[in-house]
């Protein structure tokens, strides 16, 4: 199967410009909320700051979602740290209970 059949163009508008990107078939929506949200931030950086460089707001934009991205990261690595230290008490409760049933 040809690599172009499994992209889309898609067009997406970012600080009013109009952008076309490839995007997989089937996540376009993901994509179009992924830009809208973008967007978002960066007119309300924009209203909230005194930047009016496209640059510097996307720079700024980009460094705040890169620092909330690792915040995930460091808090997904927690949970899955503390969900195998759950199931490894739980494992060693059942091998416990399945020697002291044995042994009786």
């Amino acid at each position: 199967m040809a690599e172009h059949s499994l992209q889309e163009t898609l067009e997406i508008v970012v600080l009013g410009r109009r952008l076309k990107v490839a995007c997989p078939k089937g996540q376009e929506p993901a994509l179009q909320e992924a830009a809208w949200e973008l967007d978002e931030r960066l007119k309300k950086l924009r209203t909230h700051s005194d930047l009016c460089n496209r640059e510097q707001l996307l720079t700024l934009v980009a460094l705040n979602l890169s620092h909330e991205l690792r915040l995930a990261e460091a808090k997904s690595r927690e949970y899955a740290d503390a969900m195998d230290s759950k199931i490894k008490v739980l494992q060693d409760t059942i091998e416990q209970a399945l020697i002291h049933q044995t042994k009786e």
